[in-house]
């Protein structure tokens, strides 16, 4: 594992959105704060300074937001990709009996989860959440880290699952590369890729203080590369 003070999620796919299934996969993530709630409280009181004959609290509107840091494990992180893009189809690859290549593609409707965040002594169960954005890092030397921003829909308490971990090791910088044109560019010191499908979530009136819907907006791809330069990398900067 990479350095760092690790926590747990688990998760599962939901059927329906914001309807909470148990969880049964599980993740170590690094301590980064995970999902926190966000909870708007209005005051009410007399007008004009006077003494507050009529005083009065309630609720507004409630969110449950965040992002989770984890080494990227070629199984289990799977799932949030298929969250970010909305769809996925698997295939055998080759003759292979176990080896599975994935396409992802993108489509309006997005996948939610039911993910359990156990942080420390702190157990909550966080009901219909969707990945808004999910950023992919690979350095020298170490663990190729995924990073991935979460909006959910409700919040519970809940008694920590024992987890269930991926059994292989995850991707490290020797599995990472980067082509151009088909050829490898070996000269790539750290790469870092970023991907936002710009969901939202939508307060509405005569509901919870939970969100009652989600959209989603367009895509956006970006990225960045450190690289040693010499006259291969000089040439392919110059095209």
């Amino acid at each position: 594992m990479s350095a760092g003070v690790l926590g747990q999620i688990s998760f599962k796919q939901e059927s329906t959105w914001g309807t909470p299934v148990v969880p049964d996969k599980s993740l170590a993530v690094h301590f980064t704060g995970g999902i926190k709630t966000d909870q708007d409280v209005q005051l009410l009181s007399s007008l004009k300074s006077q003494l507050p004959k009529n005083y009065d609290a309630f609720v507004g509107k409630r969110t449950h937001e965040g992002e989770y840091e984890f080494d990227l494990f070629p199984d289990y992180s799977g799932w949030f990709l298929k969250g970010m893009f909305g769809s996925v189809n698997s295939a055998l690859k080759g003759g292979e009996s176990i080896v599975y290549e994935h396409t992802f593609a993108e489509q309006e409707s997005k996948p939610s989860f039911t993910i359990e965040q156990a942080l420390g002594e702190v157990v909550r169960r966080y009901a219909g959440s969707l990945a808004h954005s999910l950023k992919i890092t690979a350095k020298a030397g170490e663990a190729v880290v995924m990073t991935v921003g979460v909006k959910a829909k409700s919040s519970a308490s809940a008694t920590k699952i024992s987890p269930a971990y991926p059994t292989i090791r995850p991707f490290n910088f020797k599995d990472a590369e980067v082509k151009i044109g088909g050829t490898t560019l070996g000269q790539v010191e750290n790469l870092e890729l970023e991907y936002k499908n710009s969901i939202d979530l939508l307060h509405t009136l005569n509901s919870t203080n939970d969100p009652s819907f989600s959209y989603t907006g367009a895509s956006e791809v970006s990225g960045k590369a450190e690289l040693y330069l010499d006259a291969t990398t000089a040439a392919e900067y110059n095209n």
